[in-house]
């Protein structure tokens, strides 16, 4: 098995949280350090993008609220930025598109001749 394998490995245990204590020394024996950040409770592939589907018309700070009430621990900038990267990919496949109302811009389903 190469080192980059094992090395993977652990990294992945180390993410999940099981045995952190074991993983730990494991790591330090092989000279690995340790991920700054580590998702706790990362929202699945997709979920984002459906999430400010179902809040339509919406802005980003309406979605970013959802996404803080699924993931409580996350910070409001972090949320944000999750909320606009989802509403800019589904701007990209032409499902939504952005104008600007009262609350500022706005995002809308995408009206399809």
């Amino acid at each position: 098995m190469q080192d980059k394998t094992i090395n993977n490995a652990l990294l992945a245990l180390y993410r999940s949280g099981e045995a952190r204590v074991h993983v730990d020394a494991l790591m330090a024996l092989r000279g690995i350090p340790a991920p700054k950040c580590v998702h706790d409770r990362p929202l699945g592939r997709g979920k984002c993008k459906r999430l400010a589907l179902s809040l339509l018309p919406c802005t980003t700070s309406i979605v970013a609220n959802a996404i803080q009430l699924k993931l409580p621990d996350i910070t409001r900038k972090s949320a944000v930025n999750r909320a606009y990267q989802a509403l800019l990919r589904l701007e990209a496949k032409g499902v939504v598109v952005r104008g600007f109302g009262p609350d500022g811009c706005l995002w809308t389903i995408a009206e399809h001749p």
